[in-house]
């Protein structure tokens, strides 16, 4: 559900929202990705294959989606994402 958010993460309201967004953000310009088309890919790599759904009405943030096929995550890469959304790294 809402894999960008709400909108939080492209207009991050508070600290938690930050940490994940500039650690997509970081994994996006090195994939030469939008932040959205990042986010959609971190769901995706997700272990448990979940779909995310695009809700967007917006004909551009549409097309970016398109860009989660060329986002490849390591398994590092993916972990800092989920340290930055938990605020936490795993035991």
């Amino acid at each position: 559900w809402s894999p960008l958010g709400g909108g939080r993460l492209m207009a991050p309201e508070d600290e938690r929202a930050e940490r994940i967004s500039a650690a997509l953000q970081t994994e996006a310009n090195a994939q030469d990705v939008s932040l959205g088309a990042a986010a959609i890919a971190w769901v995706m790599a997700h272990p448990a294959r979940p779909i995310p759904i695009i809700g967007s009405q917006t004909v551009a943030r549409i097309r970016d989606a398109a860009d989660v096929f060329k986002v490849k995550w390591t398994r590092q890469s993916w972990y800092e994402i989920l340290v930055a959304a938990r605020g936490e790294p795993l035991p």
